[in-house]
């Protein structure tokens, strides 16, 4: 089983303009806990993804997350509706785990 997670810096370029929410400490460590009854943590790999991003797509990926529950899609999208270019990364965590 491959499980995608978040990494401290995850779209941190827009992050704080459009209300998104931090990454929670441990979060990581926290996934392996919580599987660890059934499957075995068998490789971790970071990945980082160069984005260039306009104003609708500022507007889609931050209501896409958990804060997109507390954010007013149409005040998100003319706050950002002004952005052409925004370059961002993406960083994840992919954690491999398989079954004992």
């Amino acid at each position: 089983m491959i499980v995608v997670t978040p990494r401290n810096g995850h779209l941190g370029e827009i992050a704080e303009r459009t209300g998104m929410l931090n990454i929670e400490p441990g979060k990581e460590e926290r996934l392996t806990e919580s599987m660890q009854e059934f499957f075995t943590l068998a490789d971790t790999i970071h990945l980082d993804v160069d984005l260039k991003l306009g104003g609708r797509d500022i507007a889609d990926v931050a209501f896409m997350g958990p804060a997109g529950h507390h954010l007013e899609r149409a005040a998100l999208l003319a706050s950002t509706a002004s952005e052409t270019s925004v370059q961002a990364t993406a960083k994840f965590t992919l954690s491999v785990f398989t079954a004992p």
